[in-house]
């Protein structure tokens, strides 16, 4: 938590590194610049890091208080920030379009440590939610774009902007959280269902193929397309499991006699 926002109620800190975090992602925009067309999308851009984190974040603390009876707190996460020239850097270097972004506004805390049976489904419920509202967002921009006026006005383009970075923000949360390190999410997800963390990892890795990728890969014919994202999203998830597996089984026998026998 920086000092400022420690001077400003939850809403409107978030709201302000909102504004910020928009201004940094609009550079994704090659022919980002002080007019119209580059307010509309910090508009788009700041409004869908509202919808992402509420979406991620909001059903998770709902149901850790609703169904556990513990309470959840939600604090200003700045280091969201940092991640916004990285993103640009690389969806440049690689020609991602519409291009990377990432982030969280809000971290999720709780006063006590979680079981797997509680965080867990916790997590299940904001990956789920923050899928519905990113695909709900792919599949109805441009019908709402389209009725929102004429193109190239303001609010047509702030809605565009803001559907597309709600959609390729969910994408990327959706992957990043899932990835099954001890520190992460995904961790949490996998030790209590395997099953729904494969369900859900698969949803992520597709949509960070279809939404960031497809539009930048030259896939060729139907198959080839269907062979590129086939192989791309088992890439995603070989490597996750990887990563969980080494992570797990090289922790020494010491520390996980000592977790085990916290959860008892």
């Amino acid at each position: 938590m920086i000092a400022w926002s420690e001077r400003l109620p939850l809403a409107g800190a978030v709201s302000a590194v909102a504004v910020l975090g928009a201004v940094v992602y609009g550079f994704l925009e090659p022919a980002f610049r002080p007019d119209e067309s580059s307010l509309a999308l910090v508009v788009g851009l700041a409004v869908a890091f509202l919808v992402v984190t509420v979406a991620q974040q909001a059903p998770r603390s709902a149901y850790i208080e609703q169904w556990w009876g513990i309470r959840s707190r939600l604090t200003l996460f700045p280091g969201f920030l940092l991640l916004g020239p990285a993103c640009v850097v690389l969806s440049r270097l690689f020609g991602v379009e519409p291009g990377l972004i990432l982030g969280t506004l809000v971290a999720f805390g709780t006063a006590k440590v979680l079981r797997a049976d509680e965080k867990g489904p916790a997590v299940a419920v904001s990956a789920a939610c923050l899928a519905t509202v990113g695909l709900l967002a792919w599949l109805f921009r441009d019908p709402i774009v389209t009725a929102s006026g004429a193109e190239g006005a303001f609010l047509p383009e702030a809605l565009d902007a803001g559907l597309t970075a709600i959609a390729v923000g969910a994408a990327g949360n959706l992957a990043l959280m899932l990835v099954p390190l001890g520190f992460m999410d995904g961790a949490a997800l996998f030790r209590w269902s395997k099953v729904v963390w494969v369900a859900l990892a698969g949803v992520g890795a597709f949509a960070v193929v279809h939404v960031l990728l497809g539009a930048s890969a030259d896939a060729g014919a139907l198959a080839g397309r269907g062979t590129f994202l086939a192989v791309v999203m088992g890439g995603y998830l070989v490597g996750a499991a990887a990563f969980w597996a080494w992570c797990r089984y090289t922790e020494p026998v010491a520390a996980r006699g000592r977790t085990l026998t916290r959860t008892r």
